[in-house]
């Protein structure tokens, strides 16, 4: 029984040897090659911050020479060595001795256990699991791709995982012996056992023989995933076993043994030389006795019988092989009726919940129209009183709600007008109650006094505009000053009495006129005036034009909160004004008189006045409405 090992071709090798030295024939037919990364920069980087890593996971002994290469043809003269601060992570015996191979120290690398069911992620993480990854950093070392279950894991107790390629896998190329080998072991399945370690190398053997049958072939997997992949792709027999020469060797000696009908030992025994022959004496050579004849007649019936035996055990187990495979081919059309089952069922379940979505999108659209026709229908069913009161009442409330906003009466007494007059062409009796409580309120309204805006607004304005006008206590206005008469009479006749009486009177009565002039100029130069604020004298020319400036701005400020019926601030502006201009301003200037007046009048008129609530119509309309 020949076995086909379908490793690369630098890892084949070993396998030979060692299934040759247990016993049995092996070839190599690699369905997989290992090639370089196409870029063994990230592999360097990686290698730099080695030492940033709580632990470097390594997939296979390719991924450890991928790297391990990368960083001996780095520019540094130096060997690689291993961090003394990283760990490494390894899912099997092979990737383990490829680590110690590169000099990592066994303290520092983490495996599966000896007795692990199988070697891969699942069993790394069994070991992985009771620590604490929480903001712990992982470098996975693989080839372009590949599973991250282990990655996810470590990703949910709080690890970052990074990934850096050290290899690629390649498609074969077979030369000569190997597409002789295939072709053999194409012509006669029976007689060879396929070894797969990869998944991929399932896709490349089909792609080196597209038509072939693999019904009656015979495979053994490394690994259970690669052994479904294999019952998958059509081989008829398939066995699992741990990646080890010896264990593979088990497999096969059981496997033999159920070929042949009969029990075999794990590992040929390769033939010993032939026994030496006893002598014995001539006699008994020459006539054999009886019993020698009944042992080998005994013999031959028995051989007969194993033959015979081993024969049918064959048949049997063709039988059963047969029936396998029917019961695989039909567990795939099972699977694939199901599969399609299931998308029916999916697809149908899609269908009903959109189904259900508009029905009860139709239902609630339903239930609003009844909603709408039931309202609807309650408003045609109201007599026509029943509709004047119920717009009454709603005009009565908008026309408060505008009398609270704009703090004027007019909304509201308008409102009352228009009912009362509409009230009187309807001329009901029931309705007379809710007129005369219309009345009623309309009379309050118009007796409260009401806040006049813009009559405020107004003088407020008329101040502003005069501000700048205004004289200040520092520099009052002129008083014109009356022109003495008599002087004037004599001024205007001394030509003609100078005239009359001679130059003397002249002279005298000119100078007499320049005297008085003099005089009338001396004393406007000095003025006495009562100030009962001395700092408003103080006030430099340069800070009058503030002064007036911020005056302004008060009575734009009570001008604003007017408008905004915020009367509190409004009579506090108008006093911080009205201080101003008697602090500051001549009091003896009417139009000082007149603007101080006007603030008074404005700040004893603007004050907050509530409009009357028509609660008497609201009631009337109320109790009408009930059928009191």
């Amino acid at each position: 029984m020949l076995v086909i090992v379908t490793r690369p071709r630098d890892q084949a090798g070993t396998w030979l040897d060692e299934l040759q030295a247990l016993g049995w024939p092996a070839r190599s037919l690699p369905l997989i090659e290992i090639g370089p990364p196409t870029d063994v920069g990230p592999l360097r980087q990686a290698w730099a911050r080695l030492g940033d890593y709580a632990l470097v996971m390594f997939v296979s002994a390719n991924a450890v020479r991928g790297l391990f290469d990368a960083a001996a043809t780095a520019s540094t003269p130096e060997p690689p060595a291993w961090p003394s601060t990283a760990r490494a992570a390894s899912t099997g015996p092979g990737t383990t001795a490829a680590l110690r191979a590169a000099g990592v120290a066994a303290g520092r690398i983490v495996e599966p256990a000896a007795d692990a069911a199988s070697f891969d992620s699942e069993a790394l993480w069994q070991r992985l699991q009771g620590e604490d990854w929480s903001g712990r950093r992982v470098l996975v070392v693989r080839g372009d791709g590949g599973r991250e279950w282990l990655a996810e894991r470590l990703r949910e107790r709080g690890a970052t995982v990074d990934f850096v390629a050290a290899y690629r896998r390649l498609a074969p190329q077979p030369d000569a012996a190997g597409r002789a080998l295939l072709a053999q072991a194409l012509a006669q399945p029976r007689d060879a056992v396929w070894l797969f370690s990869s998944s991929e190398a399932l896709g490349h053997l089909r792609t080196l023989a597209p038509q072939a049958g693999w019904s009656g072939a015979r495979a053994i997997a490394t690994h259970p995933r690669i052994a479904e992949a294999a019952r998958q792709f059509g081989f008829g027999v398939v066995e699992s076993a741990a990646p080890a020469p010896n264990a593979v060797a088990a497999v096969l000696a059981r496997m033999a043994a159920d070929t042949i009908g009969a029990p075999v030992t794990e590992t040929p025994q390769t033939p010993s030389a032939a026994p030496a022959e006893p002598r014995v004496a001539p006699a008994a050579t020459a006539t054999p006795s009886r019993w020698t004849f009944a042992l080998a007649l005994l013999f031959t019936l028995l051989l007969a019988a194993a033959l015979m035996l081993a024969w049918n055990t064959q048949q049997r187990v063709k039988t059963l092989e047969a029936e396998l495979v029917k019961r695989q081919q039909d567990s795939g059309v099972q699977a694939t009726e199901a599969r399609t089952l299931a998308q029916q069922a999916e697809t149908a379940a899609r269908e009903s919940a959109a189904k259900m979505t508009l029905l009860e999108a139709r239902v609630d659209e339903t239930s609003i129209q009844r909603s709408q026709l039931e309202d609807l229908i309650q408003s045609l069913s109201r007599s026509r009183d029943e509709n004047v009161l119920a717009d009454i009442d709603t005009s009565v409330r908008v026309a408060m709600r505008q009398a609270a906003i704009t703090g004027s009466a007019e909304p509201l007494l308008s409102t009352l007008k228009q009912a009362d007059d509409r009230l009187a062409r309807y001329n009901q009796p029931r309705l007379e109650r809710v007129r005369r409580a219309v009345v009623q309120d309309m009379d309050r309204v118009r007796g409260a006094g009401v806040t006049d805006i813009n009559g405020l607004t107004i003088r407020l304005d008329e101040v502003i505009r005069q501000i700048d006008e205004l004289p200040l206590q520092s520099n009052p206005e002129r008083r014109a000053r009356p022109a003495a008469a008599p002087a004037a009479a004599k001024a205007a006749s001394a030509p003609g009495s100078a005239a009359a009486a001679g130059w003397r009177e002249w002279i005298q009565h000119d100078w007499q006129g320049l005297l008085d002039r003099v005089w009338q100029e001396v004393r406007g130069l000095v003025r006495v005036t009562r100030i009962d604020h001395p700092d408003a004298m103080l006030i430099a020319p340069d800070q009058v034009y503030f002064l007036r400036e911020n005056l302004k701005l008060r009575l734009l400020n009570a001008r604003l909160a007017l408008l905004s019926r915020q009367f509190d601030t409004a009579q506090s502006d108008l006093r911080a004004a009205q201080a101003a201009l008697e602090r500051y301003f001549d009091h003896d200037s009417r139009r000082v008189t007149a603007a101080i007046e006007l603030l008074r009048q404005a700040q004893a008129q603007a004050r907050q006045v509530n409009v009357p609530q028509p609660d008497a119509t609201l009631a009337a309309l109320a109790a009408a409405s009930a059928g009191r």
